[in-house]
């Protein structure tokens, strides 16, 4: 699916690479087979997902990649001593049943100047991605919450985090 539906993954990545500098401390929660975290050239990267093929087909993808590590852990589990300067919630909130104690967790993974980066869906697109499963035109997935971005926002306050910037694309 992710060739049939190459041009959206290529500029979810353009985007990622236009809020996110190379050579960065980043962790990216919910990175698929790797291609976000990859695609930002990280000094130091780990990517977090709860598949555990996923990660067996990101490691082999990002194998002559040392800076990328990979690790097959739920969100809400993933534990960690490193911090990073970037934090890339990479399509992952709509999955999470309770956003707060994730975002109070991610804290501690956090320096003063770490920025996060939530890349998600617009709940509006809801019915069309419903479809679009349906008609085999994209991977069905689980349940989802589509969270709008006046709850991310305040969810992200309530956890300590000053959120300054918010967008569709």
């Amino acid at each position: 699916h992710l060739r049939r539906n190459a041009y959206y993954h290529a500029e979810t990545l353009r985007f990622h690479q236009s809020v996110v500098p190379p050579g960065m401390r980043i962790l990216c929660l919910g990175c698929a087979t790797g291609d976000a975290l990859a695609s930002l050239k990280p000094s130091f990267g780990v990517g977090v997902e709860r598949s555990a093929e996923m990660v067996r087909i990101a490691r082999e993808k990002y194998a002559g990649r040392p800076e990328c590590t990979f690790v097959d852990s739920d969100l809400e589990d993933f534990d960690s001593d490193e911090r990073f300067d970037y934090i890339v919630l990479h399509f992952s909130v709509d999955y999470l049943p309770d956003l707060w104690p994730v975002f109070v967790r991610l804290r501690k993974f956090c320096y003063e100047h770490t920025k996060i980066l939530l890349v998600s869906h617009n709940p509006l697109w809801e019915f069309v991605l419903r479809i679009g499963a349906r008609m085999g035109l994209r991977c069905p997935d689980g349940p989802r919450t589509f969270v709008t971005n006046f709850d991310l926002q305040y969810q992200l306050y309530l956890a300590g985090f000053d959120p300054y910037e918010k967008g569709y694309k």
